[in-house]
């Protein structure tokens, strides 16, 4: 046999697509004038079966375990279960393995890959998505927030408040205080007020709400009595607290909170199905999502212009702070994400509202 011939030392059946009867055969690549090629003989007498040009064929990738199989284009197979003889022999091919099988079985490409995959992710989550929404929520008219508010109100009604204790007229005054610092801003320059309906409601036992607001899409702010009653010597810091709560509904916080997690269960009914329930779960989905820091810090902002508008420092946002780290600020555990509660009362927000007022 010449130099140029390297023949496979390892068995092959050759099925010939027409019958199931193996023929038992040697393989051979022979450098030939227009390149490698693939010669197929009867093991027996040595006859030609067939030839074909190697850069032509689809080779069986490397692997640890198994049989080769390799597919020729007239239709007919060819077997070996020495895998091992195969791929050092097939390995004498003009660029020996493809550089996508090696990466595909090279642990560390394999978690690099994992890893830019989770990366992209991660970055399409908090860059992407965000983005999206805000597209998605201009096409949508504002008629949808307050269906939406409607649809989680009863649910709240429902599971998580019932009916205040506190005279009717307390709502009425915080809304009236709302509405004014609003229309004083709107004279001094600002835009023109976001339309909020004040609610007071008591917490149902079971859900110890205690201290909180929260603003569902479509202006509906709710209070519980016991906000009131913690902050009953002091309405400017109500005021602040519904200001702060205005700021989500004018930014319609709500809704892009649900154009974003109805995204991604869209995303998810299309991999796995389910389109079904998604669109009943929406009230309850509001219920479980959380503010992200920009939109508190945007929700802030508005509490800090309103407060100025009516006249007051920011830094009376500071004593909310306090009063719910107090003895009596309980129940934030079990609230919404999105209440007021369980906004973190970190050292930035605190430091936001004092330097606003250091700053007036």
């Amino acid at each position: 046999m010449s130099p140029s011939e390297r023949p496979l030392a390892a068995p092959v059946a050759h099925f010939d697509g027409r019958s199931a009867a193996a023929r038992s055969v040697s393989l051979v690549l022979v450098q030939a004038p227009d390149g490698l090629r693939l010669r197929i003989l009867d093991s027996s007498s040595g006859q030609l079966i067939g030839e074909h040009a190697a850069d032509r064929l689809d080779w069986p990738e490397h692997q640890r375990h198994g049989p080769r199989l390799l597919h020729l284009p007239d239709g007919g197979q060819l077997h070996c279960h020495q895998g091992a003889a195969w791929d050092r022999w097939a390995l004498q091919r003009p660029g020996g393995r493809p550089w996508i099988e090696r990466l595909q079985q090279s642990w560390r490409a394999t978690a690099l890959a994992l890893l830019a995959c989770v990366l992209a992710l991660g970055l399409m989550h908090a860059l992407g998505l965000p983005l999206l929404a805000r597209g998605v929520l201009v096409l949508l008219p504002e008629s949808v927030d307050a269906s939406i508010g409607q649809a989680t109100l009863a649910e709240i009604d429902q599971h998580w408040c019932e009916p205040s204790r506190l005279p009717d007229t307390t709502a009425q005054r915080l809304g009236e205080a709302l509405t004014r610092a609003q229309q004083q801003r709107a004279d001094q320059g600002g835009p023109a007020p976001v339309p909020v309906q004040v609610r007071l409601c008591r917490s149902r036992e079971q859900a110890e709400l205690g201290p909180n607001a929260l603003a569902l899409p479509g202006g509906t702010i709710l209070v519980t009595d016991a906000l009131v009653e913690l902050l009953h010597d002091r309405e400017d810091v109500l005021l602040g607290v519904l200001a702060h709560e205005a700021g989500h509904v004018r930014h319609r916080h709500g809704m892009r909170l649900l154009v974003q997690a109805t995204l991604l269960g869209a995303a998810s009914s299309v991999l796995f199905g389910d389109f079904g329930s998604l669109a009943g779960q929406i009230p309850l989905l509001l219920g479980q999502l959380a503010y992200s820091r920009e939109a508190e810090r945007e929700a802030d902002d508005e509490a800090i212009v309103l407060l100025r508008a009516a006249g007051l420092s920011p830094a009376v946002m500071v004593t909310l702070f306090e009063r719910l780290a107090g003895p009596d600020g309980t129940g934030r555990d079990n609230a919404p994400p999105i209440a007021l509660a369980s906004h973190p009362a970190d050292a930035e927000r605190i430091a936001r509202f004092q330097q606003a007022a250091d700053a007036r």
